[in-house]
């Protein structure tokens, strides 16, 4: 959540990257790139997120073994979004312009974390080198915390797909 300075609130992360990014290198100017950064961070939502970060997270919090037929069809799903991103960047060294924008920001956050859903990446050479270069851009943190020890238990509280 985003608390704006006259006491409207922004929530979902790729709104408020949205919102952060306006003005700024992160956002074209451009309406064809702004659109094609919308498309990036719709296709974070409804594949990358669901299906690499929502694996992940079932995988590490012991919802699902990784033979469980719901993590395999997740699998499945994920090797397809590595495909997709792999062919992309194939052609380009960020997603969207040639330049690092919000939409590398959002989909790095969970395509990242790919081989800890048991989703490997070596054969994706164009994917691991620019997950690469997102995180040589300046200033980059990756502040990813471990999930609880209790996180297990907290079924029907997560929104990690």
């Amino acid at each position: 959540m985003l608390q704006l300075d006259d006491g409207r609130t922004l929530i979902e992360s790729n709104a408020i990257l949205f919102y952060l990014a306006d003005g700024t290198p992160f956002l074209p100017d451009d309406a064809y790139e702004r659109a094609d950064v919308v498309r990036w961070l719709i296709y974070e939502q409804t594949d990358v997120m669901y299906l690499i970060g929502g694996l992940r997270f079932r995988l590490q919090t012991g919802r699902w073994r990784p033979d469980d037929e719901p993590a395999v069809a997740r699998r499945d799903g994920a090797h397809e979004v590595l495909r997709v991103l792999d062919a992309h960047l194939a052609e380009t060294p960020f997603l969207v312009g040639g330049s690092y924008t919000i939409a590398d920001i959002a989909v790095y956050a969970y395509a990242h974390l790919a081989e800890e859903a048991g989703v490997p990446t070596a054969g994706h050479p164009a994917f691991r080198a620019w997950v690469a270069r997102v995180e040589s851009t300046p200033a980059f943190i990756d502040d990813l915390q471990p999930y609880p020890p209790n996180a297990s238990r907290l079924v029907g509280r997560s929104t990690y797909g």
